[in-house]
């Protein structure tokens, strides 16, 4: 028997077509009272085709009277109706319904254009205007959404994205048990998120969202190949001096050795295809490695000035001497990644017979029986 929000949550995504396969499916179960009892409980659009599927059943039309005509049944509708015996559905295999699911799943996906990642750690004071800043630079422009990661926060940030939720469809939240670090709550992030393109933020408010669609439009401009990384530039960054200093000359001594001919690494602020992301090595702190990384990959780089804000709440998570000790480290792992770096030149193949390439065929299913 199907839990009552989880009925609602199945009737949210497959929406009103899928009712008639609903109503046979709680049907099917042993007891017909319990299963009507719970349909009743679903949402009150679907109600009255819920109600129009039952009616125009013979086990429910009065001897001598006419049954009522239903609504148009849609492809997943039942072909036989219910089984007196048995009150199992005729002819709805039980494939259709995950099938129905997967497709409504799979054009969501499709239509998404841009994920906004934004790994956080304690912010919660941060969420709230940042939601609204980036509404108000993508709402319009393109299909987005907004990709929280709790990096193990104990403040109320997992409570505040919940909160937004209700309110900005678009938002979705990941959690991590404990506090994993930045370059993996990215990574979380971009695993779940359903854009072809991604945008990383800092949750700390100080990258301004306004910038995302000028990055944007660098994107849709290049051409396809070589893979690209849009890089913000902190010309003018509004952080402490020392901060400054130390990231200036951490930014001359990586460019010096790793010649990946970037201004600034660390801004958080960047644009890239979800796939490249995902081809690269993946390491701790890795998040500041990306230009190198993706010239690795023989990719493009390109920087561009992005404006940077002071932070206004909360308060930050690194400090000079941490981020010394553990970069030093990391370059000279980045160093030996990219001596070892190999990209073949891939030999077209021709094949005699014009076809599919096998690995685009969808995998082969048996159809499951009717239930």
């Amino acid at each position: 028997m199907l839990h009552p929000q989880q009925a609602r949550d199945f009737g949210r995504d497959l929406g009103p077509e899928a009712v008639a396969v609903r109503a046979g499916l709680m049907l099917a179960k042993p007891n017909l009272r319990r299963a009507q009892g719970r349909m009743a409980m679903l949402a009150d659009q679907d109600r009255g085709q819920f109600n129009d599927f039952l009616l125009g059943h013979p086990m429910h039309v009065k001897p001598g009277a006419q049954a009522r005509v239903p609504r148009p049944a849609s492809p997943l509708s039942p072909a036989a109706g219910v089984c007196r015996s048995c009150r199992k559905v005729v002819g709805v295999p039980a494939v259709a319904v995950e099938g129905a699911r997967a497709a409504a799943r799979g054009n969501f996906v499709s239509r998404m254009q841009l994920s906004v990642v934004i790994p956080v750690k304690n912010e919660a004071g941060n969420i709230a205007p940042l939601v609204s800043e980036i509404a108000a630079a993508l709402d319009g422009r393109l299909e987005y959404e907004i990709v929280y990661v709790d990096d193990g926060s104990d403040d109320a940030t997992a409570g505040e994205i919940r909160r937004l939720q209700a309110a900005s469809p678009r938002l979705r939240l990941v959690q991590h048990r404990s506090s994993c670090g930045q370059s993996a709550a990215i990574r979380s992030g971009i695993k779940a998120a359903c854009g072809a393109w991604i945008a990383t933020l800092d949750g700390d408010g100080q990258n301004d969202p306004a910038d995302i669609p000028a990055l944007w439009a660098i994107a849709q401009e290049s051409p396809a190949p070589p893979p690209l990384l849009v890089a913000g530039h902190r010309a003018h960054r509004q952080d402490s001096w020392s901060k400054r200093r130390a990231s200036r000359i951490a930014n001359a001594v990586r460019r010096w050795l790793l010649r990946d001919d970037t201004p600034d690494t660390g801004c958080g602020l960047k644009l890239f295809r979800r796939d490249l992301f995902l081809d690269l090595p993946y390491f701790d702190h890795m998040h500041r490695f990306l230009p190198a990384l993706v010239l690795r990959e023989g990719g493009v780089v390109r920087s561009v000035p992005v404006n940077h804000r002071p932070r206004e709440r909360g308060v930050s998570k690194y400090g000079v001497l941490d981020r010394l000790g553990v970069g030093i480290t990391d370059l000279l792992g980045v160093m030996w990644l990219l001596r070892r770096a190999k990209r073949p030149a891939l030999v077209e193949e021709e094949f005699a017979v014009a076809g599919p390439c096998p690995r685009d065929q969808a995998p082969v299913r048996q159809t499951e029986p009717a239930l």
